[in-house]
């Protein structure tokens, strides 16, 4: 079995792949891979912070129905803002939601966008949704929603 290679080593090699055979380097090297699907990796914060599903959705600010099909994995690869609601309701720390977001394919927060700035400084402080929309308005960005 292979052993899983850093971020340096996979991008070194990007200039000895050869087109053609990136299929087989990629079933050579799934385990270096990072990506998680996005269900099991909110499930997974949600038992770590010992919360109930209902409980996360409802403080995530998603309509119910929403919120139980992204966790069920019906609604696999919803909009950006709602990975990151779900991030709050659960109440994840600053660093669970970047790892989250990145394992499972979405953009981490980019601290030097504004909204972005503004949104890890709320999850830092553990504000509410509630709480984050009326300031993302008052700074004339948009809401989570």
């Amino acid at each position: 079995m292979e052993k899983k290679k850093s971020t340096d080593e996979l991008l070194k090699e990007l200039d000895y792949i050869k087109p053609g055979v990136y299929d087989q380097y990629h079933r050579q090297n799934a385990g270096s891979f990072k990506h998680m699907k996005l269900d099991r990796a909110l499930m997974s914060l949600i038992e770590q912070k010992g919360i109930s599903r209902a409980s996360a959705i409802k403080q995530s600010g998603i309509a119910p129905s929403y919120g139980y099909q992204i966790l069920d994995g019906r609604k696999a690869n919803p909009e950006r803002d709602k990975v990151i609601m779900m991030c709050i309701g659960i109440g994840a720390t600053f660093v669970e939601t970047q790892n989250l977001m990145k394992v499972t394919g979405y953009n981490p927060l980019h601290v030097s966008n504004e909204r972005d700035h503004f949104l890890a400084f709320a999850i830092k402080n553990k504000l509410p949704i509630i709480d984050i929309n009326v300031e993302l308005q008052n700074l004339n960005l948009a809401i989570l929603e």
